[in-house]
């Protein structure tokens, strides 16, 4: 998958030690591209096989539905993937929602059309903010891709010091030219880094899309993790946030469609026919309005005949489809 965000990945320090040598990156030095997963970085095993719970599941499937819908609403070109981030380590997650409201009421409704922003903790717990944001003009025209790609590669490196990175950068740039020519994105560009630290706010990088509605939508999904949803101080963080102007194409109001799904809803079906309750409202009128987790013993109990069929197989166009 190719994003704007991270199109290079450095799988060990022996390819990041090359980055280095002969003063060009070794990609760029032997006239080819470093393999990408599919995935926003290198990291495998935990960090992207954390369990969510049922109804997070839910939430990352709406997210991810609403995230291709949303790129579908407009031309590709009128949309930027943004990352901003907060200097201290002691932010808490409903402080930088605070600070994050205040900027994009303040100053990101200049160009701002709608947004999706999901909320996720960094390694060192901190919090900071992935955005998909559809703007009022072409953003993407003029982008210069190569040298962005280059540039995250340098500044993703963990070899070699600030200075030797900056030098690298202004090399790149001087063989590469300018990151954009775009004066739209120039200026947005220039807001960001007029206001940010007034908001509180740290490093803002906001960058055009370059892959298909299907890879951004597999990108942000995998920002939510189970870490995203823990409590912070005691109370629980809005971690996807639409804006007001948002048509959303998904809710978390779904059932999966497989076998222990089919199994439930037998099981419940028998259940309410042995106490006469044909509706939902009757099953809340009798056992209260929390019966599933009153009932929810009685209802497994209940008999049933027959297999679940297979599971219809729907196609979603979030579905994987390869690199």
């Amino acid at each position: 998958m190719e994003v704007a965000e991270r199109e290079f990945c450095y799988p060990d320090r022996e390819a990041d030690t090359a980055l280095f040598e002969g003063g060009q990156p070794a990609a760029l030095a032997a006239g080819g591209r470093l393999p990408c997963l599919n995935s926003d970085n290198c990291i495998q095993g935990e960090a992207l096989t954390r369990l969510l719970t049922p109804y997070r599941r839910k939430q990352a499937a709406a997210l991810r539905m609403n995230v291709e819908a949303f790129l579908l609403s407009a031309p590709i070109e009128f949309f930027l993937f943004g990352t901003v981030t907060f200097r201290e380590l002691d932010i808490t997650a409903e402080e930088a929602n605070k600070r994050m409201h205040s900027w994009l009421t303040n100053v990101g409704s200049d160009f701002v059309d709608a947004y999706i922003r999901v909320l996720e903790p960094q390694k060192r717990g901190t919090p900071h903010f992935h955005f998909l944001i559809r703007v009022k003009v072409d953003v993407r025209t003029g982008f210069n891709w190569q040298l962005y790609s280059l540039v995250c590669g340098v500044n993703s490196s963990i070899v070699g010091t600030r200075e030797e990175k900056a030098k690298l950068r202004r090399q790149l740039r001087q063989q590469f030219g300018v990151l954009t020519t775009n004066q739209a994105l120039k200026d947005i560009w220039a807001l960001a880094r007029k206001t940010h630290a007034k908001y509180g706010l740290g490093r803002c990088e906001f960058v055009p899309i370059k892959t298909n509605e299907q890879g951004v939508s597999r990108y942000m999904g995998k920002y939510l993790t189970k870490e995203a949803f823990e409590e912070h101080d005691g109370r629980k963080t809005r971690v996807v946030t639409y804006s007001r102007n948002f048509a959303r194409a998904a809710s978390t109001r779904f059932n999966w469609n497989s076998p222990g799904a089919w199994i439930w809803r037998k099981k419940l079906e028998a259940f309410a026919i042995n106490h006469s309750c044909f509706s939902l409202e009757d099953l809340k009128a009798k056992f209260g309005p929390r019966w599933a987790y009153k009932c929810r013993m009685a209802i497994w109990a209940m008999p049933i005949a027959g297999e679940p069929p297979e599971p219809f197989k729907m196609p979603r166009p979030y579905e994987d489809k390869g690199n």
